[in-house]
């Protein structure tokens, strides 16, 4: 994706419950709306979100300007735009919300568009009294939906807030606040929010040529991402996302590059923001410098016509408030990538013909030790390019059902050197267990010392 310029374009709709109280940071009532049978709420949402692109693509067509057919367009809803009559879906409608979304988009005529479609939930049952939910974002690369997962990333939210679910009701089978709670959160720290496989549910990923971060609602407001900073060399945020529903941008929780972009899209009355970041003061200090919000556009509130069986749906059985509208905001000029401050020493070991550690040492910008990556190649397992961080146990079988077992763990160097990487590795055709090799906590000191 080849692209000069941004516009961001926000679907402005309250997916709030309908008639929601609130009381003491919980939403003690309100009623869930969508239809009975799932697939069919899945449908009729997808249609009205389908009509609020196909609103916001003519808008671009009609503006004076006209915008450059490079412009790459971003188009956001908000937060619980799929949640459906309970409150939450179950795994395998989820699946089916998701086909249909990429097939929505699939088409050569969305290329050079980014869509982040709100966020979906969904509940899984346990054995324990509350069941799983999982309220995620999907961002997905128009024009390439075709093709798999390749254009495609999913951001969990981890922080369950009080007013994600009503908490009490009369409609059996809702989903209630008491009754559930989000998937355990991720360890913080250098490099854990970096997507390694698309769908891990990290909040930084690289996507057509940028490199973005995203944040549901509450984890934005509790600095998710500020926890985690980005490693040495990678390429800073340029475009940070917020879906949200009530929630507006903290300035506490920036984790774009300096002139990198915040875009807000708020369900629950909060309304869009545009905000470039900026730098002044001294000490410098990051600010957010508003774009303005031009006048929206409304969606059409006609009814949406499902097809098997045949019937037709008002808006107001989904969205309370009706169908919103589309807030279109101008073209800017989208951020220059910016590595991370700071150094990685690279250490390649073959230790076998079969078998290759890369391990990456990372020094922040004072020059100071900060995380220990290793990347694992054996012939007969595949690891799908991760970047394990120490300490790292592991322990399955490759492909002809014989052992692999990798420990590494952090000790104390000797001979001067700071620190070393203790190994045990039982792997088919090789076996070792000692230190791989030393180094120190500082660049300028020396080059690690191997084994190898």
């Amino acid at each position: 994706m080849s692209t000069k310029q941004i516009c961001f374009i926000a679907y402005s709709i309250n997916t709030a419950p309908k008639n929601p109280t609130f009381n003491a940071g919980q939403m003690p009532s309100g009623t869930y709306l969508g239809l009975d049978n799932p697939e069919q709420d899945i449908q009729a949402r997808c249609q009205l979100i389908k009509r609020a692109i196909e609103t916001a693509a003519d808008q671009l067509t009609r503006h004076s300007p006209p915008y450059s057919e490079e412009t790459l367009k971003v188009f956001m809803a908000p937060e619980f735009f799929f949640r459906g009559k309970r409150g939450a879906y179950q795994m395998d409608e989820v699946s089916y919300a998701i086909s249909q979304l990429q097939t929505l988009v699939a088409a050569p005529q969305w290329e050079n568009w980014i869509f982040v479609f709100g966020s979906l939930v969904a509940t899984v049952q346990t054995i324990h009294p509350q069941d799983e939910a999982y309220n995620f974002a999907l961002v997905q690369q128009g024009g390439v939906a075709a093709s798999g997962d390749s254009g495609a990333r999913i951001i969990m939210k981890e922080l369950k807030s009080g007013i994600d679910f009503i908490s009490s009701t009369t409609h059996p089978g809702d989903v209630l606040l008491g009754g559930v709670e989000y998937m355990q959160a991720g360890n913080s720290g250098s490099g854990r929010e970096r997507q390694q496989v698309n769908y891990d549910g990290a909040g930084i990923f690289d996507l057509g040529g940028i490199t973005w971060a995203l944040e549901v609602c509450l984890d934005h407001g509790a600095s998710r991402l500020q926890q985690s900073p980005q490693l040495p060399g990678e390429s800073q945020v340029q475009i940070q996302l917020v879906p949200s529903c009530g929630m507006t941008v903290t300035q506490d929780a920036i984790i774009t590059a300096i002139d990198g972009l915040i875009f807000n899209c708020d369900g629950g009355g909060f309304g869009n923001t545009v905000n470039r970041v900026t730098q002044t003061g001294s000490p410098p200090t990051r600010q957010l410098q508003p774009i303005a919000t031009p006048a929206g556009r409304a969606v059409s509130n006609d009814n949406l016509e499902l097809d098997s069986p045949p019937k037709s749906i008002t808006i107001d059985a989904l969205f309370a408030q009706g169908p919103g509208e589309i807030v279109l905001y101008p073209p800017l000029a989208y951020p220059a990538a910016q590595p991370v401050p700071g150094t990685t020493v690279t250490l390649t070991w073959k230790a076998a013909d079969n078998l290759t550690f890369t391990f990456s040492l990372n020094y922040d910008s004072a020059n100071k030790f900060s995380l220990l990556l290793c990347r694992i190649q054996l012939d007969s397992l595949n690891f799908h390019g991760h970047d394990y961080f120490m300490p790292l146990s592991l322990s399955t079988v490759d492909r002809d059902n014989k052992v692999v077992e990798i420990k590494m763990h952090k000790v104390s160097g000797s001979g001067g050197y700071d620190a070393a990487l203790w190994c045990n590795i039982q792997v088919p055709g090789f076996q070792f267990e000692g230190v791989a090799f030393e180094y120190y906590n500082t660049t300028g000191k020396g080059a690690p010392k191997t084994c190898w």
